[in-house]
């Protein structure tokens, strides 16, 4: 019959899904690729990371040093400036004034004292020809070294107005970024008034407070890893300040950092610091060990097959990692790559460097 052809095609198409439904032959799991690494033996020192916060190594409440109106403002809050660079212009209009009229004092004084050499000239020749008495010279002498006097003062009431005129002009004590802007066009500010509270950038500090068992490892110029928002980078421990809080008995340590163009102060930083005495253990690479709650566990190859194993940290070494673990010796291997992904026991297809 006609129906024959169809009966057989649709069983035929049954028994090929059914075949595909059961995967590899032999119906067992297919090989995960992963990646491993030797595990070695060697010294690390126990560790531990402290949160703490960063800090900007120095902040200026930049003040005026004259009194004045602000008649520019020339920055605004966040924003870098280099050393040296106006920030805050005082009104030095009546100053200039003055400073006009000190110098024009500069060239009658200088005036002054040319008429004055040269009566002292004529005197001289005079007193030659004892045609003048001594009395005479010496108080038109005298009068020429006043006139030079009188010069200097004048010269130093310009040099005066010309400081306060730069007074009135804050400058940038150093780069770095404006924290706070407190000044507006229009405000008075007496000596003394803050402009701007303003935070060098190129170096940042982070402080950490520790227990005594990392504090006493704490050794200054020693380089530690500092995390924040994720980045890892160096830190120079530049000092552990001298005073411990009594309460709950922890101990400031200050971490200098070089310049990161997203910090900024306030955030959290987390500082890796010694914990112990250095000691041997094995090693394994940082991407082995993963988490499972407060667990750290590898996946070390046993026989082909990976096999879960618990581990506790000792320390770490840039991406090495020191640990205490039952069944882990130098020689065995661990996965490194793609062991998210398995189950213990579950076959793999190991891939070796070399």
């Amino acid at each position: 019959m006609k129906s024959y052809p169809i009966r057989i095609a649709s069983l035929a198409c049954s028994v090929a899904l059914a075949a595909a439904a059961q995967g590899p032959p032999g119906g067992g799991q297919q090989a995960a690729k992963v990646s491993v690494s030797v595990v070695e033996e060697g010294i690390i020192a126990p560790n531990i990371e402290w949160e703490g916060n960063v800090f900007y190594k120095e902040v200026s409440q930049l003040a005026t040093e004259v009194d004045g109106k602000v008649t520019e403002v020339l920055f605004e809050e966040g924003q870098h400036i280099d050393k040296g660079a106006v920030m805050v212009r005082l009104d030095f209009v009546l100053l200039e004034a003055e400073h006009r009229a000190a110098k024009a004092l500069v060239l009658q004084a200088e005036t002054q004292a040319k008429l004055e050499r040269a009566r002292l000239d004529r005197a001289q020749s005079l007193l030659k020809d004892e045609v003048t008495t001594p009395q005479e010279y010496d108080d038109i002498r005298f009068t020429a070294e006043a006139a030079d006097h009188r010069v200097e003062v004048a010269k130093a009431e310009v040099e005066r107005l010309e400081r306060e005129i730069e007074k009135k002009t804050i400058r940038a004590p150093f780069s770095g970024r404006v924290v706070d802007r407190t000044s507006e066009i229009g405000d008075w500010k007496n000596t003394g008034d803050t402009v701007a509270v303003f935070a060098r950038d190129d170096l940042y500090d982070v402080i950490v407070n520790v227990t005594e068992a990392s504090v006493v490892h704490a050794k200054v110029g020693m380089t530690i890893a500092i995390r924040v928002a994720g980045k890892t980078f160096p830190g120079e421990i530049v000092t552990v300040i001298p005073r411990g809080d009594t309460k709950n008995r922890t101990f400031p340590v200050k971490i200098r950092v070089e310049k990161q163009e997203w910090l900024v102060e306030g955030m959290t930083a987390w500082a890796t610091l010694p914990d112990g005495e250095a000691r041997n253990c094995v090693i394994v690479p940082r991407d082995a060990i993963l988490q499972d709650g407060s667990q750290r566990y590898v996946y070390r190859v046993d026989k082909g097959l990976p096999v879960r194993t618990v581990v506790t940290i000792v320390g770490r070494d840039g991406l090495r990692t020191g640990i205490e673990a039952n069944g882990i010796k130098s020689g065995d291997e661990v996965i490194v790559r793609g062991q998210e992904r398995i189950r213990p026991g579950q076959p793999i297809d190991i891939e070796r460097a070399g």
